[in-house]
């Protein structure tokens, strides 16, 4: 006879197994990710046949003539009758116990009839095939889940190979209009052709291939926004596409649906590139396409392209470092670390940090060789007029004596003030702006290579007749003239 310590063990199992199955894998972590997706489909199998048996055994105890021990067992049965508890006995220093007042004789009632007892179960020939057929069918039902489960992953299958097919792969780069263009045409019909089909695939095929789609959108959609011209595709129109879909199917938390999102690595298109390889290990892919060798001239070749084509922000430009600097590009490449100097102000965080140093070093070894050349700036130089007796202030780096010497002497400066680590405070910048607005400067030369893209945008959006504002990648001398003859040279020629 079947006990209820094995159903209770049985039962311990199954609530053990559904537990273990309510956390999902982590789509993010690829190696992570297949080896729980590996173990939930065995959890799975194993949660099918542990119901099975315990609805086998179920059965048998109570076949057995087990029903009213299960009963008994089950929550909410009733709990049976506390023994009644004696009074305690009078102590010895109580004394003798009161003695109580007499009571009138009690007549017993008339006796009534007890009820007579219902007669045992008969366990007959009629009453086991009607349990035989019960058990037959609870022990059907798991093997026609097994095969709904079969069927939504062939469907599941069929709409991540169907994706994979339309998509493509995810690009390498988008620094090129062809490459942009490319990329535009493959997502341009996603929400025509794609979301009809995603939201019948299993919830984690849905969600995948979701979040690929926002992350290649947005890659694509950051690329588009520093080509002149007009944009190479409607991308509200996607988005919202994309956003809908989402709020229909419930595929869960989405990055790079919302404008406030981050991409989770160095840029939306290495997001991109990661969550494909999620896609292609769900459709069985498992070996998904090998990530090709990054070859560094190659890499800084197509990243000097972009700069000079003034084609990357800020954060695109330390996004693709980042990248070339995890494929094994050295920081201290001097061909890296000169393309950096304009954005040195932007090199924020630890991984760039090697970088700064770099740039740091590099300026001080120039800062070397020039003292040790003849002087920059030739006596006939003719735009001494826009320097000499001038009230000069130099925004960024770092305002060492002899390099104020240097370059007053060299353009012949009225005077010469430095504000170095702009970016450290609002207010330091705040006040050259309100000298430039209060006419107390004549020039502000900006070091690119020590002030962010931010700083250097709100000094220049205050120039006007009374002040000149250049900018220069260092402060070397040859790098201050070179920045007057480009942004003050010609008016003063015409002057």
């Amino acid at each position: 006879m079947q006990s209820l310590e094995t159903l209770d063990a049985r039962i311990a199992r199954v609530q053990s197994l559904q537990q273990q199955l309510t956390d999902p894998p982590s789509p993010y972590d690829v190696g992570i990710w297949v080896a729980s997706l590996e173990a939930r489909r065995s959890l799975e199998d194993e949660l099918i046949h542990e119901l099975a048996q315990l609805g086998a055994a179920t059965m048998a105890l109570m076949a057995e003539g087990g029903a009213a021990a299960l009963a008994a067992a089950l929550p909410g049965a009733p709990a049976p009758p506390e023994a009644a508890t004696p009074p305690p006995a009078a102590l010895p220093s109580e004394g003798p116990a009161p003695a109580e007042p007499p009571r009138a004789p009690t007549v017993p009632p008339d006796p009534v009839p007890a009820a007579p007892s219902p007669p045992p179960v008969a366990v007959t020939d009629t009453v086991l095939r009607t349990l035989q057929r019960g058990m037959s069918g609870a022990l059907s039902q798991p093997e026609d889940t097994v095969a709904a489960a079969k069927k939504a992953r062939s469907l599941t299958d069929a709409v991540l190979r169907g994706a994979l097919a339309t998509l493509g792969p995810s690009p390498a780069d988008l620094v090129t209009d062809e490459a942009i263009h490319h990329e535009a045409t493959r997502l341009r019909a996603i929400d025509e052709v794609l979301l009809t089909g995603w939201g019948q695939a299993q919830r984690e095929a849905n969600h995948a291939l979701t979040t690929w789609v926002a992350a290649r959108l947005r890659a694509v959609q950051i690329a588009d926004e520093s080509r002149p011209g007009r944009p190479v595709m409607d991308f509200g129109r996607l988005f919202r596409a994309l956003g809908q879909h989402s709020k229909r199917t419930q595929p869960g938390s989405v990055r790079g649906l919302a404008l406030s999102h981050q991409p989770r690595g160095a840029s939306w298109l290495h997001d991109a590139q990661t969550q494909e390889t999620v896609v292609r290990h769900l459709a069985g892919d498992l070996a998904p396409p090998e990530v090709p060798t990054l070859n560094p001239d190659d890499a800084l070749r197509r990243l000097n392209e972009a700069v000079k084509a003034d084609a990357l922000t800020p954060t695109d430009f330390c996004a693709q470092v980042k990248a070339l600097l995890r494929g094994g590009v050295s920081a201290t490449d001097r061909r890296l670390v000169r393309m950096a100097m304009p954005f040195a102000g932007d090199l924020d965080g630890k991984r760039l940090a090697p970088l700064r140093r770099a740039i740091r070093e590099l300026l001080k070894a120039d800062d070397t060789d020039e003292d040790s050349r003849p002087p920059a700036v030739p006596t006939d130089w003719p735009h001494f007029g826009l320097t000499r007796g001038k009230t000069v202030m130099i925004v960024g780096g770092e305002p060492r004596p002899e390099r104020i010497v240097r370059l007053k002497a060299a353009f012949d400066f009225g005077s010469l003030d430095w504000l170095d680590n702009p970016t450290q405070g609002v207010r330091a910048v705040d006040g050259v702006v309100q000298k430039m607005r209060s006419g107390t400067l004549d020039l502000v030369i900006v070091l690119r290579a020590f002030s962010s893209h931010k700083v250097s945008d709100k000094i220049f959006a205050n120039r006007g007749p009374g002040c000149d504002v250049i900018l220069a990648d260092t402060y070397g001398i040859n790098q201050v003239r070179f920045g007057i003859e480009r942004f003050l040279g010609r008016a003063s020629e015409r002057s």
